[in-house]
């Protein structure tokens, strides 16, 4: 299938598992990686009025095999209302099989006063690649190079869903677009790719200065009437409502000012 290039441009879970063959050096960076993210408070809390009661979101990281089980279902009931798959008989979906249980991996999940109500993944580049790179292989890897000649860290987020029935699914996105962008900066990741079914293109670019790089007119690999748009987020364009604390605000100030460096020497 073919993808059009829009823009170049300098923007799960956690069960480690070493399976054979890999390289020790990048499973260790990884783990490194990973625990940078564990350092840092990883609950996200969201307060929201209900008329009956206040409803409290917290968003966390997946941390056994009932929370998968519980991404597992919500993803394949949330993709079936859309018509992006087709109903499966254990009710469960696993996307990207490939990218499961790997120390670069980790599911989150939203839970709304101890229910699971939303999910997102997290991917940093490995040697598993990430998700775009099954529809976006070319573009993923253009960026891919040049965060390698940046000394910049390449992630992904992926399988973001919510439940259908689920109160407040503003508040629980909004809380794992912030949980994301958190774990993101915390881990020292300044690049990370996203797709995303077209009509939420406009969204992301409002909310999180995106820039779209690709479009895949046919249907993604694992889902049915699924075209895609493949974008990127850098934080050096993060908008202010992301970010929180003083540490965040000066990774993104020494983001921008190695992007002026680098973009006065290419000029």
């Amino acid at each position: 299938m073919k993808t059009m290039t829009l823009s170049q441009g300098v923007m799960g879970g956690g069960f480690i598992r070493n399976g054979g063959g890999r390289d020790t050096a990048t499973a260790d960076e990884a783990n490194r990686f990973r625990g940078r993210f564990a350092r840092v408070r990883s609950a996200e809390a969201v307060r929201t009025s209900g008329s009956v009661a206040e409803h409290i979101l917290t968003v966390r990281e997946a941390t056994d095999t009932a929370d998968l089980d519980a991404v597992y279902r919500l993803t394949h009931d949330a993709f079936l209302e859309q018509g992006y798959c087709e109903p499966q008989p254990d009710g469960r979906l696993i996307h990207y099989p490939h990218l499961e249980g790997l120390p670069e991996t980790t599911a989150l999940v939203a839970e709304e006063n101890g229910e699971i109500v939303g999910t997102n993944s997290v991917t940093l580049d490995g040697p598993a690649g990430l998700h775009v790179d099954v529809d976006f292989k070319t573009e993923c890897d253009r960026i891919r190079a040049e965060c390698s000649a940046l000394g910049r860290s390449l992630g992904a987020s992926w399988r973001i869903a919510t439940k259908r029935s689920c109160r407040s699914a503003t508040a629980v996105i909004k809380g794992l677009i912030r949980e994301t962008v958190r774990r993101f900066v915390a881990g020292s990741v300044e690049t990370v790719v996203f797709t995303f079914n077209p009509r939420h293109e406009r969204i992301y670019k409002r909310l999180l200065n995106m820039t779209t790089i690709a479009r895949h007119g046919g249907t993604v690999q694992g889902l049915n009437n699924a075209p895609a748009v493949f974008m990127r987020w850098d934080l050096e364009t993060c908008p202010d409502q992301w970010l929180r604390t003083r540490d965040e605000f000066a990774r993104r100030e020494a983001a921008r000012a190695r992007n002026q460096v680098e973009w006065e020497r290419r000029s």
